[in-house]
């Protein structure tokens, strides 16, 4: 096959530079894939040319002040002019297909900037829609699956209080339960509409009752057991696609409920007739109903009433009446739109809000659920926006008191270490990224078993076992980074030495938690990471626990929290060139003479001495600028540097040490970057931007038909399709 250059030798050295192969890399067997991630933002970088370092797209186009649709570009002459629309390369010219019709095409020697069109689907900046489009096809009618539940109070069938559709029966109610507020824990409840079977033979049905119940298929009494309780059997012949008529009754018991219908038959095991097996009766159609405010996640605070809304609507008819329930208590109902209730007296916590819609027909349906948190602000004494509550379960929350930038919390109850958490919460929302820091100026008393205090991070603040990450003080036992990382797993926990006072910090980037502690605030030691997968929305703040009922208290202070990324070194994975230029890529091999790797062009072998770095996760400016010059060797997830000479093969980086000999570290969950050479940042007139993340910086660009060819500083030369670049900016 015909290959051409990718990287071309550099003038005068009489290095030797394989290509890349034209045809895509993805269409071929038994060779590695390309880079699946796409890098998400522009990594800063020094420019020797006047205006903003170079951006992503859009942050190009925001720096313009427009905005483009997806099948849309810009370019921006030298002369300053302006021409928006879609931008391709041909001819060795770039062209803008501008709005009329019109074209017009520039030479690159008079181009500034530009943002070509992406490839996104959906709808475009501004709202607009992409053109080529396919029209979004209507939906197809929902079937309805499930039985239609009539719910009534007492045990005669007569006083009817609710009508929905369950989807199967197989439920339990406790003594005091029922299925709704409005049915009394004391009811009876019949179910109807029509089964279809899988096969042509004869089914076997087991009921359970607990107080009594009946069952009716295709009009046949088979079980009467109404004041039985028990688990009883039926036989009948079926045919397979044929729907029977079924109902069945059954009356809760005196010290609970349970109600089960079950069908096995020769080709099928036993189990609970499925949702899809049942269908309601003909007109039988429940409303839809969804809180729409406030929103799941949202945090409230208790000093001011709460407006719950909800969108409801019914495909037959018309909704009578839309009722909210706050943990199974009743908020009050709306019997016309908007549909809004007031709940004019939140209590603190953490509340399950569902919403009921009721059609003119008396079905109802119920909304998913919807979580919102209740807090405080300590009458008034914290500053905005710092909350707090109790989270889990608590008898009291403590005292909380913010008096010369320091906080104090207190609490006499309070558990990290069980089951279930239970803890007193300063906190503050954190939508993805960020940081919580803190100096610990002591906690008492100090030497009480389980007693901590320190920084907290938390999935939500219900009291079920959620996803945590600690790191604080804990009597006698120093500083402990402790973390659920998985709701069923017990708390994993890193413990170190230390004690009060000390700065920690806590910092996110996206599933990657690190923890940090230092002496000063300034200088930060990382002690140590993981990767948990949180929700992008989370809670961030200060907590305190005492397990033993002991009078625990707390002083904080220099408490910063923040939100947005770490700044970033690179986020691609693939190398980095001395000159600063990046390809995006999967490495295959690294040894003395050269570095192999398979680009989005294909494969790409380029001399050892010219690579600056192995990039094999997201590396942070942090990490980067604790090197120090000359050094080589990896980056690991831990925080540490080991020294030493790189060779990269079968997945693993090999570290030869002087000191330390050789070691081993696997690519997938120990390794960030291998570290060859110095970037020495080399002067550039030309940044281009691909699709795949990878960044060119070179002192000459050239247009050739369909593609460009960039020259570095070093004189090494790439050749990039014109279909594979994003962004150019152009310097003087």
């Amino acid at each position: 096959m015909q290959k051409k250059a990718l990287y071309s030798g550099i003038e005068g050295s009489g290095a030797a530079y394989s290509g890349l192969r034209k045809a895509n890399v993805r269409a071929r067997g038994g060779t590695p894939t390309p880079m699946e991630a796409t890098e998400k933002r522009w990594s800063h970088r020094r420019s020797v040319f006047p205006g903003p370092p170079l951006g992503a797209v859009v942050g190009l186009l925001c720096a313009l002040g427009i905005a483009t649709a997806a099948d849309g570009g810009l370019v921006e002459t030298r002369e300053g002019a302006r021409h928006e629309g879609k931008v391709r390369l041909e001819g060795g010219r770039l062209v803008v297909k501008v709005a009329g019709g019109g074209e017009v095409r520039l030479e690159l020697s008079s181009v500034r900037q530009a943002a070509f069109a992406d490839h996104a689907v959906g709808q475009a900046a501004g709202g607009k829609t992409v053109a080529n489009e396919k029209p979004a096809e209507k939906p197809k009618p929902k079937r309805i699956e499930g039985l239609r539940a009539e719910y009534f109070a007492g045990y005669d069938l007569k006083e009817l209080r609710l009508v929905r559709i369950d989807p199967k029966l197989e439920t339990w109610w406790p003594l005091e339960g029922s299925p709704d507020p409005a049915v009394p824990s004391t009811f009876s409840a019949r179910w109807t509409g029509q089964i279809e079977p899988k096969y042509s033979e004869t089914y076997t049905f087991q009921a359970g009752f607990d107080s009594g119940g009946r069952l009716w298929i295709n009009n046949r009494l088979l079980l009467d057991h109404w004041k039985e309780s028990g688990t009883f059997s039926t036989k009948i012949d079926l045919q397979a696609g044929r729907k029977y008529d079924v109902k069945m009754e059954f009356r809760k018991g005196q010290w609970g409920g349970n109600v089960r219908l079950y069908w096995s038959s020769g080709h099928q095991g036993q189990e609970a007739v499925p949702a899809a097996a049942f269908s309601p009766p003909a007109g039988t159609v429940p409303p839809t109903v969804s809180i729409i405010s406030p929103a799941s996640g949202d945090v409230k605070l208790t000093t001011l009433p709460i407006m719950l809304e909800a969108n409801a609507s019914d495909a037959d008819g018309k909704v009578r009446k839309v009722e909210f329930f706050a943990d199974g208590v009743s908020l009050g109902a709306a019997e016309q739109t908007p549909w809004r209730v007031e709940w004019k007296s939140p209590s603190r916590g953490y509340h399950k809000l569902v919403a009921k819609a009721t059609d003119d027909a008396g079905i109802s349906a119920a909304s998913e659920a919807s979580f919102l948190a209740v807090a405080g602000n300590a009458n008034g004494a914290l500053p905005q926006p710092w909350l707090e509550m109790p989270v889990g379960k608590m008898e009291s929350l403590g005292s909380t008191s913010w008096v010369n930038d320091a906080l104090t919390l207190s609490s006499t109850r309070g558990d990290l270490w069980g089951e279930q958490d239970s803890f007193h919460y300063v906190f503050q929302p954190l939508n993805g990224d960020g940081a919580i820091a803190a100096r610990v100026v002591g906690l008492e008393p100090s030497k009480a078993d389980g007693v901590a205090a320190g920084l907290l991070i938390r999935e939500n603040l219900g009291v079920e076992r959620a996803k945590v990450i600690f790191l604080g003080v804990v009597s006698e036992n120093g500083i402990l980074f402790s973390r659920r990382e998985n709701i069923w797993e017990d708390r994993k926990s890193t413990p170190d030495d230390g004690a009060t006072p000390c700065y920690l910090k806590l910092a996110r980037h996206d599933k990657r938690i690190l923890a940090y502690r230092s002496m000063d605030g300034v200088k930060w030691d990382l002690m140590g990471q993981r990767d948990v997968d949180l929700p992008r929305n989370v809670f961030i703040g200060l907590a305190i626990v005492s397990p033993e009922g002991d009078n625990a208290r707390a002083v904080f202070d220099h408490m910063t929290a923040t939100a947005g990324s770490p700044k970033m070194e690179s986020t691609i994975k693939g190398l980095t060139l001395r000159s600063g230029t990046m390809i995006a890529g999967n490495i295959q091999s690294v040894d003395e003479t050269s570095v192999k790797m398979w680009s989005t062009y294909g494969q790409v072998v380029i001399p050892t001495s010219q690579v600056a770095r192995i990039l094999i996760r997201p590396l942070t400016r942090e990490a980067i600028q604790k090197l120090q010059p000359g050094r080589t060797g990896a980056i690991l997830n831990s925080g540490d540097f080991y020294d030493g000479a790189v060779a990269f093969t079968e997945g693993f980086v090999r570290v030869s040490s002087v000191l330390f000999g050789v070691r081993k570290f696997n690519t997938w969950d120990e390794t960030v970057a291998a570290i060859l050479h110095d970037v020495e940042d080399a002067a550039c007139r030309y940044e281009v931007r691909c699709r795949d993340g990878s960044l060119f910086r070179g002192k000459a660009v050239q247009v050739d038909a369909d593609k460009f060819k960039i020259t570095e500083a070093s004189g090494a030369s790439f050749i990039v399709p014109g279909s594979e670049v994003i962004a150019i900016r152009c310097g003087d």
